[in-house]
């Protein structure tokens, strides 16, 4: 995600996305041990291209400007670490990856208690007042069990887990890869994640439900770029909606 946001037009990154797009997102139970190893493999070999990439690129260019995402090289963490810290899901599920013991629907954090709070913040981009609880109420029953397997048996889902979940829904959807990618490359994996659970969530909409999820993500990545996409305010519509 990092060489994308630095190198949106570099095909050596597009051929490391694609090759990514292309593993399985989970194995069933029974998998062997031997097909595991084989893709512990691949994966391992393209963080090692990934790595060389971005080395060769930094020789290049010098120092990161401040603010730039750290890349892979940049850590210190061993390199077999889960995939759920190699990507944040920011501002909206920035939260995403902090633990909370949060009540059950209808305690203090619930979608009604904070409506309020919600509402305030309409009018801005700010989703500090969505927690991962409340992401998942928003999410499809489809889409909900997808974030949940894959969380496991952690306590709170990471902001990977939505992203896998959104990755999860393409097929179902109708989506394919290149809408997703160029999604991805203008809007970053945050927001195009965002717009999946919204886009996923109004095929049910009462008034004007979605029928065509690739084109409506085509246009909400067209709408990003002219700086007239609204994703706070669609999913307050989605927290109305949810308990009206």
């Amino acid at each position: 995600m990092s060489a994308q946001q630095r190198w949106p037009n570099s095909s050596t990154v597009e051929d490391f996305t694609q090759a990514f797009l292309d593993w399985p997102r989970r194995f069933p139970a029974s998998v062997g041990s031997a097909e595991l190893k084989h893709h512990l493999e691949d994966v391992v070999a393209l963080v090692d291209k990934i790595e060389l990439f971005v080395e060769e690129k930094q020789k290049e260019s010098g120092h990161p400007d401040s603010g730039v995402l750290p890349l892979l090289q940049d850590t210190t963490h061993d390199p077999y670490v889960s995939c759920n810290d190699l990507v944040d899901i920011s501002p909206a599920c920035k939260q995403a990856d902090t633990i909370t013991d949060s009540p059950p629907i209808g305690g203090e954090n619930c979608l009604e208690s904070n409506h309020e709070a919600a509402s305030d913040a309409h009018k801005s981009e700010n989703l500090d007042w969505l927690t991962p609880e409340q992401l998942l109420e928003l999410c499809t029953d489809e889409m909900q069990t997808s974030v949940m397997v894959s969380q496991g048996d952690r306590t709170n889902p990471s902001s990977q887990d939505f992203i896998n979940g959104a990755i999860d829904r393409l097929v179902p959807l109708g989506i394919n890869h290149d809408a997703y990618h160029e999604a991805v490359l203008q809007m970053g994996v945050e927001t195009t994640t965002m717009c999946l659970i919204i886009i996923d969530r109004n095929r049910a909409h009462p008034q004007t439900p979605i029928k065509n999820p690739g084109g409506v993500l085509r246009a909400m990545t067209r709408r990003h770029a002219v700086g007239e996409l609204r994703i706070n305010a669609s999913l307050i519509a989605l927290a109305k909606r949810g308990y009206d």
